[in-house]
């Protein structure tokens, strides 16, 4: 679990821990309200830590809301990122940047050597993070989406392993 402050205002930041099964509901319902977001059923959710490869990430308001997720799949030394949502009244506070950050160094932590992902064309602000945090485009996936039909970006991190 890690809890952040920001500087300056002081504001606290969410709390980050591990997605567990009781948070698919409200994981479900800020996927839905995020068009950006896949979007899977809650059942789905509930099912991932029995899945295996999966791994997930919530970042818990001090409200006890939900303020985002991301969540993930590794197989041997590459993961995939397959989901990262935040609440749309806190988005641009950093979040997703947590999120995105805590799930690489848990990636770098299990030996994780290489983090793919896709992302919609159009998503700019989302393509910006992945890119401040070392992703590169790697090529696109026409009409990968649906809803509207749209692009998907393709991205890759090479990660190295931690220093002893």
């Amino acid at each position: 679990m890690r809890s952040f402050r920001r500087m300056g205002n002081i504001r606290l930041m969410p709390t980050l821990r591990p997605f567990a099964p009781p948070d698919a509901t409200a994981v479900a319902q800020l996927a839905a309200a995020s068009p950006q977001a896949a979007q899977w059923s809650e059942a789905s959710y509930a099912q991932l830590r029995e899945s295996g490869g999966y791994a997930g990430w919530v970042a818990v308001a001090p409200d006890g809301s939900l303020a985002g997720f991301i969540i993930s799949r590794t197989i041997t030394t590459e993961a995939e990122i397959l989901n990262l949502a935040v609440a749309s009244q806190l988005r641009r506070s950093g979040i997703a940047a947590e999120l995105l950050a805590f799930a690489l160094e848990n990636f770098t932590l299990a030996g994780v050597r290489r983090v793919y992902l896709e992302v919609r064309a159009s998503n700019v602000p989302a393509i910006a993070l992945y890119e401040k945090h070392a992703f590169v485009i790697t090529g696109t996936r026409p009409n990968y989406y649906q809803y509207p039909t749209e692009s998907a970006v393709l991205m890759e991190k090479l990660l190295t392993a931690p220093k002893s």
